[in-house]
């Protein structure tokens, strides 16, 4: 079987599907808005807000994705000369979700309308508080719906929409909403949804793979100004946006305990070169504060580990906003559905938890069946938060860990695929490129290489590190792997990556090992 059929079995597509997907797509493919219910009603409210000289705010949230909510509602309601104001909480002051003392703020400003992007579903009391004050409120959320819906005038939820039942990102809905007030889709908008959808780990198919792929291209032609002086470069993918833009934006609400978060959307939204060179050098400047204070927790190695069994769940003394980082890398370390807890500033004996999932456990069910333990909980499948006092963490965390032990549906990105050296070349990695975007329920291929002779390999570092050179252009790299430890076997099975390398303008073909074993395993 050739290069293109190994991945074709892999992604179970044959060769009429693969056509499909890889044909080009643009802003005409993506779905009419209108397929979510409620569209028009919001839309007509909006309207009518408007030409009644009605002020407007969009409250969004602290991450990329609400960032990126808010920045596209508010720039399509600029180029409809809307009366319109935003506010980004912070994750230290404010919370998640819009809180009444918010709402009696934007009651002495004498807003009439406010907009929730990526949150709103949950906060049933304080939007009916809203509503006793005579503010119109329109919630755009994609988190899970729970028991109960808040009385506001509209609601607009991927749930409640007629065309699929995929997970979608809060950008995505802003920009259904932005679309139909515009009556056709703004290029820069759809770029900052595809950013989100990356950035919240949501499923790269069906409407989810047309936008993300449709806002790659357009940056690549467009050099989108904000993003361009955030990363320098020309041309990116998915993981660059992974990589390099979403964990520059979600630094700062990470980090920054006041409202300086709100710079975040002035920035998206600035067409001044030297207010956003200004902000750009300010997030770039967060973010190294961020993976400094994460390197140092991490090397502090100071959490307490409460379960590491079906789960791995542990409490840390780090700042709040870095809990997700530290969920993350303990899930890519362990394999296992990952919370880590902190107890909260407002009130020691209440801790805040962040919690990641890969391999098909759901994050939200989980909690939704653990919900007597909780004081509130939100998320999607792979990622979620929640708050509990500090007595029932140990009882939570048993439970926890034994739902993680259940079989669950299972998902192909644990599938290798077999492979030779010699397949390891630029026009086998230029037919893998054609199925990008890799991500969430469509994973990048990992290939196997069984009966590698460890003669064969060369290193580096003083056997530190596997260096060996297949071409002048292409290598096989494995970092961490030491020649004392693969030296011990004649043959070993190697697990990888393609990767593109550049430096100096040079670019080179990577074999990345991410695991190995001996042929005896």
């Amino acid at each position: 079987m050739d290069f293109l059929h190994k991945l074709l079995a892999n992604y179970s597509l044959n060769e009429e599907e693969y056509l499909d997907l890889i044909k080009p797509v643009h802003l005409f493919d993506l779905p009419d808005p209108r397929l979510f219910s409620k569209m028009d009603e919001s839309v007509a409210l909006i309207k009518k807000t408007i030409s009644q000289h009605g002020k407007i705010i969009v409250y969004g949230d602290y991450d990329c994705d609400g960032v990126t909510s808010t920045a596209i509602l508010v720039h399509a309601l600029r180029k409809m000369n809307a009366d319109v104001g935003y506010y980004i909480p912070s994750r230290y002051q404010d919370g998640y979700g819009i809180n009444q003392k918010m709402i009696e703020a934007f009651n002495d400003k004498q807003y009439k309308l406010i907009i929730t992007v990526d949150n709103g579903i949950s906060q049933i009391k304080e939007i009916e508080y809203a509503r006793q004050l005579g503010i119109d409120v329109i919630v755009t959320d994609h988190h899970t719906v729970g028991q109960e819906i808040p009385n506001a005038n509209y609601i607009l939820h991927p749930q409640y929409s007629s065309y699929s039942q995929l997970y979608s990102c809060g950008a995505y809905v802003s920009l259904m909403l932005a679309s139909t007030l515009l009556n056709h889709y703004d290029e820069y908008e759809v770029f900052l949804a595809s950013i989100a959808t990356i950035s919240d780990m949501m499923p790269l198919i069906d409407h989810n793979r047309t936008l993300v792929r449709i806002g790659i291209s357009l940056y690549n032609e467009r050099h989108f100004a904000p993003i361009y002086e955030l990363i320098q470069l020309d041309t990116i993918n998915e993981e660059t946006i992974a990589m390099s833009i979403a964990p520059k934006i979600n630094a700062v609400g990470r980090i920054i305990e006041d409202t300086k978060v709100n710079y975040l959307v002035q920035f998206l939204l600035s067409s001044s070169k030297k207010e956003i060179i200004t902000f750009s050098n300010w997030i770039k400047e967060i973010n190294v504060t961020r993976q400094s204070l994460l390197k140092e927790t991490i090397n502090e190695e100071s959490d307490d580990i409460l379960v590491q069994d079906g789960a791995f769940i542990a409490v840390s003394s780090t700042k709040e906003g870095l809990i997700g980082l530290l969920a993350t890398r303990y899930m890519n370390l362990h394999h296992l559905p990952t919370i880590v807890f902190c107890p909260t500033e407002q009130d020691p004996l209440v801790y805040k938890g962040s919690a990641r999932a890969d391999n098909g456990f759901s994050i939200v069910n989980a909690f939704k069946n653990l919900e007597h333990y909780l004081l509130n909980f939100g998320g999607h499948k792979a990622a979620g938060g929640c708050s509990i006092e500090k007595a029932q963490l140990s009882a939570f965390s048993q439970a926890f860990n034994e739902l993680a032990k259940q079989p669950m549906d299972a998902i192909d990105d644990d599938i290798s695929i077999a492979i030779s050296t010699s397949d390891i070349n630029w026009t086998n990695f230029h037919i893998m490129d054609t199925f990008r975007p890799f991500g969430i329920g469509f994973v990048k291929p990992l290939f196997r290489i069984e009966n590698v002779a460890t003669s064969s390999l060369s290193f580096i570092k003083d056997g530190q590190h596997i260096s060996t050179l297949l071409k002048d252009d292409v290598k096989i790299l494995g970092f961490n792997i030491t020649e004392e430890a693969i030296k011990k076997y004649d043959k070993i099975t190697i697990y990888g990556e393609f990767n593109l390398n550049e430096f100096r303008g040079r670019k080179s073909l990577i074999y990345q090992i991410s695991d190995w074993q001996n042929e005896n395993f």
